[in-house]
């Protein structure tokens, strides 16, 4: 089975000094709006999108400090096993986008993870 991760998003408290730290690496951002009235500031470091968003902390909502989008090739059968991992919730089910197909599931510390095919 091919994978690989494609895009990694990063909830940081620091987001000029992040989107400055990434800029010297190389990394150039483009500022995007997204629901919420918030802004997420994507870049591409190589063949990696990196995405930088600031939301803060909240006792009552479990915000992740990142999210994973990891491309498989076969996207069916990755998910039917990550659905009998017992400490993996499943988000969202496979779904067909414009872009592929796509599931969301969290991890077992709860992070985001994506997973594209």
């Amino acid at each position: 089975m091919k994978t690989g991760l494609i895009t990694l998003t990063i909830n940081t408290e620091n987001l000029e000094s992040m989107i400055s730290f990434l800029n010297c690496l190389g990394v150039d951002f483009k500022a995007i709006p997204v629901k919420g009235g918030t802004v997420m500031h994507k870049g591409m470091l190589g063949h990696l999108e990196i995405a930088l968003i600031s939301i803060p902390k909240n006792d009552h909502v479990k915000t992740p400090d990142y999210s994973l989008r990891i491309q498989v090739d076969q996207i069916e059968e990755v998910v039917k096993k990550i659905s009998k991992h017992p400490d993996v919730q499943i988000l969202m089910d496979l779904h067909r986008l414009k872009d592929g197909n796509i599931a969301i599931v969290l991890d077992p510390d709860g992070r985001s993870v994506e997973i594209q095919g």
